[in-house]
């Protein structure tokens, strides 16, 4: 079994728990994902199996979409509906204030990550620190946030109102933090209500499957997994058809071992293909020589 699963993920299990419950399910142990939701957020959970394994890292740097509630007038310790309220105050804005404030976050940021997160200072990671009662400096991450709208929200919002927003955003942005910035622009503590991951690079929530449809397939024989060339959004390259052998043992391939160049840039990834259109794998390639060097090779 070797493809890419777009699960929906529930309300409830962490994304760990995610992986084990597929690999009892598929039977398979090598099973990875490309971006962890936290256990209260639900939406788009990118699997890996087998083989497409090895595209995730290359699916991490994918753009992001969620959708998020804003609550305003109540901060909490987590960011977000779980954890304990840390300022609660009345007050109100406008719509109008809202968008003013929202495009101050668009574009490329600084974005200082919650307590309430996996990354590891000295080691240890932020909310086992935050478990102990520990708060440690972070030192603000470069960001994108590549759109940012209003989906739903109120002309006049008072303190315990809820406004919908979608934001896509890259790699390593915490929604959170996104939400509780918003609320300090604004002049009143905020929290993020829920979260859900709408897409994740190509793959869409509406295209998402539950467990107990991917379960549904598996019995009936149904194909469920993607390719792992579909999922990656790299420019196409196809061998001449005397290289599929050279394909196969992972050789470098030059400029004329290919049909055509498609206008590549230097150190661009793409995907290269036999001549019969079989996926034989990721490449970069290098204008100074020019040349393509395997760095995944699938085919054999």
């Amino acid at each position: 079994m070797n493809g890419v699963v777009n699960l929906l993920k529930v309300s409830g299990p962490t994304s760990h728990d995610v992986v084990q419950q597929m690999r009892r399910l598929s039977g398979q142990r090598r099973i990875g994902h490309a971006g962890t939701l936290d256990p209260g957020a639900c939406g788009v959970l990118v699997l890996g199996i087998g083989k497409a394994t090895r595209v995730l890292e290359y699916l991490l740097d994918q753009k992001k979409t969620y959708i998020a509630e804003l609550v305003l007038g109540t901060s909490t310790t987590t960011m977000d509906a779980y954890g304990e309220v840390v300022e609660k105050r009345s007050g109100f804005v406008t719509r109008e204030d809202l968008e003013a404030v929202l495009d101050g976050f668009r574009g490329k940021i600084k974005q200082v990550p919650p307590m309430a997160s996996a990354i590891k200072i000295n080691g240890q990671k932020l909310y086992e620190l935050m478990r102990k009662g520990q708060e440690v400096e972070r030192k603000p991450r470069d960001v994108e946030v590549f759109s940012l709208k209003i989906l739903s929200a109120k002309d006049i919002i008072f303190s315990g109102d809820r406004v919908l927003l979608e934001a896509q955003v890259s790699k390593g942005t915490y929604i959170r933090s996104l939400c509780n910035d918003i609320g300090e622009r604004l002049g009143l503590p905020a929290h993020m209500g829920f979260l859900l991951r709408s897409a994740s690079g190509c793959m869409k929530v509406e295209d998402a499957l539950l467990f107990r449809e991917i379960e549904e397939k598996i019995k009936t024989g149904e194909e469920f997994l993607i390719p792992p060339d579909k999922v990656l959004d790299f420019p196409e390259v196809i061998a001449n058809p005397n290289k599929s052998k050279a394909l196969a043992s992972g050789q470098i391939l030059w400029e004329n071992d290919v049909l055509e160049m498609n206008n590549l840039q230097d150190e661009q990834l793409v995907k290269i293909y036999t001549f019969d259109k079989e996926f034989a794998g990721i490449y970069r390639y290098s204008a100074k020589e020019p040349r393509f060097k395997p760095e995944k090779v699938f085919l054999g």
